[in-house]
């Protein structure tokens, strides 16, 4: 599958059994969010002191569909990845929407893989199975593919546990068959990263030399 510039990327959050009750909630990321592993989190201090960490299974688009049943939603999945949706809690409380918080750029690390689907996955703690998160999504907007949509985070996160992330923090994520996204708080000192495309083939974070975003199949790393 051929990614060369991530699309806007459409959201549509629903969480996990434990941390939102039973209701599900949207929202969306820019593609400028998008770091890969490995790559330093910047944390915005002019903007938040509450960043939080969102450990997600992340269901990448393969094809375009609009209005997608149930019935026919693996159809459009080429596959998965593990998003790290980082937010910034204190915007949650001042603005009260999704957008701001979680579209400050770095603040969606993905990969380390992008794994093609031969098979269903098997998400059991998930309030909306991916079919239905497909089906929601899709109901009056066009999926493109690279789109992701992320299916939520169980309990357990910063906000629950009244710390927030700081400097040198190191956050890793593993999910079976996907491997470990990892990523590091960066130092609030420096200035923040800038946005660049490299060669078209993705978003940069505070490390330049890094390759961005690349749909990797079954063998080759996200941001290595």
């Amino acid at each position: 599958m051929g990614c060369d510039t991530p699309p806007f990327t459409s959201w549509c959050s629903y969480g996990k059994l434990g941390h939102r009750g039973d209701s599900g909630t949207s929202s969306r990321k820019r593609a400028t969010s998008i770091i890969g592993t490995n790559q330093e989190i910047y944390p915005h201090p002019k903007v938040t002191q509450t960043l939080d960490y969102e450990g997600e299974l992340g269901i990448i688009i393969g094809k375009a569909g609009i209005q997608i049943s149930r019935e026919h939603a693996w159809d459009y999945v080429w596959g998965a990845t593990i998003i790290n949706d980082v937010t910034a809690r204190g915007r949650q409380r001042d603005h009260k929407q999704f957008y701001i918080r979680k579209s400050l750029d770095t603040l969606c690390p993905m990969g380390p893989y992008a794994v093609h689907f031969r098979q269903s996955a098997n998400s059991s703690q998930l309030m909306f199975d991916i079919p239905t998160l497909i089906a929601t999504c899709s109901v009056g907007i066009t999926l493109q593919p690279g789109d992701v949509i992320a299916t939520g985070t169980p309990a357990g996160v910063c906000l629950s546990l009244g710390e927030f992330l700081k400097h040198r923090d190191v956050i890793d994520i593993s999910i079976s068959g996907l491997g470990t996204l990892s990523n590091t708080v960066g130092d609030p000192n420096r200035p923040p990263p800038a946005y660049a495309p490299l060669n078209g083939k993705g978003v940069v974070g505070s490390n330049a030399t890094t390759k961005g975003m690349r749909w990797a199949g079954e063998t080759g790393p996200v941001g290595s």
